[in-house]
């Protein structure tokens, strides 16, 4: 904790913060401890509050860290709970952005060379809420059932009585009428299986399109070997290669495919990127 203690300084948190706090009132647990708190869970994987301000409470180097002596009660669980509500989203995004500007400052980043990865995470979501979707897309009809529809409903008689009859340059001729038949039915034969696999496909395997967590609506319900089927997230990092520092981060349901989101990681950069390595799966036509 020391070494961290020396290469950063959260002086900048209050003006992060300043808005959120009023000047008038009892005082609050500064938020330098609060951000302190949460880099020491981060750096121990503790994920629980409750546990993390229990950590923080009996540990002697968590405690000298944040600023506490033996005898001083450390902030209360509810004490994190209630500063990431009242700070949002925001705060901690330019958190994260004045730490990255810092790392840049100090030459831990370089843009030289990029890693770009995507990691699932598991949604606090079990396999027992997922639910049908209320606004699922349900296709009535394939293609070919749709057009006979039409016209069944639409006579083509109503559309050229025999007292209108088309003129000759108006017809088609027998060589047109079946091409443009066969090209039709080529293109129905052709369309429609895969839409009929797509449909069996989403009832047998539980598609996102028509599924969804009762408890956690934007998770992904996706199966992975070794973990089975499970409701995620995942997270898309870059890392600069010269210090290892983390340059971007974009989070999205688990379902979303890597390649997609390395635009928008590249868009996030702070330097601009000589040279970006990820593995096959962003080896897209498109990047």
């Amino acid at each position: 904790m020391s070494l961290i203690k020396k290469a950063l300084d959260l002086g900048f948190v209050r003006d992060l913060c300043k808005e959120y706090y009023s000047h008038t009132g009892q005082p609050s647990v500064d938020p330098i401890v609060v951000f302190k708190m949460m880099i020491v869970g981060y750096l121990k994987g503790i994920i629980s509050e409750r546990k993390l301000a229990e950590e923080c409470s009996l540990n002697l180097a968590y405690r000298w860290y944040l600023g506490y002596d033996f005898d001083e009660p450390t902030p209360h669980h509810s004490v994190l709970s209630k500063a990431r509500s009242r700070f949002g989203k925001m705060v901690f995004e330019n958190f994260f952005n004045k730490v990255l500007q810092l790392c840049i400052e100090g030459g831990l980043v370089k843009g030289e060379k990029l890693f770009v990865d995507g990691s699932l995470v598991q949604a606090n979501a079990s396999v027992k809420s997922l639910t049908p979707r209320e606004d699922a897309l349900q296709i009535w009809a394939s293609p070919r059932e749709y057009v006979d529809k039409v016209f069944e409903e639409n006579p083509l008689d109503d559309e050229n009585p025999e007292d209108e009859e088309p003129s000759e340059e108006e017809k088609p001729s027998e060589t047109q009428s079946t091409s443009l038949f066969q090209g039709y039915e080529g293109a129905v034969q052709h369309r429609d299986p895969p839409r009929v696999l797509q449909s069996s496909y989403r009832k047998k395997h539980k598609s996102n399109i028509d599924y969804m967590s009762s408890t956690d609506r934007e998770s992904s319900y996706v199966y992975r070997p070794g973990k089975g089927r499970l409701f995620s997230y995942k997270d898309h990092v870059t890392v600069d290669s010269h210090g290892r520092v983390i340059t971007a981060v974009v989070v999205t349901p688990g379902a979303v495919a890597e390649d997609h989101m390395l635009k928008e990681l590249l868009n996030r950069q702070p330097l601009p990127v000589q040279e970006v390595c990820g593995d096959s799966r962003y080896g897209s036509a498109y990047n």
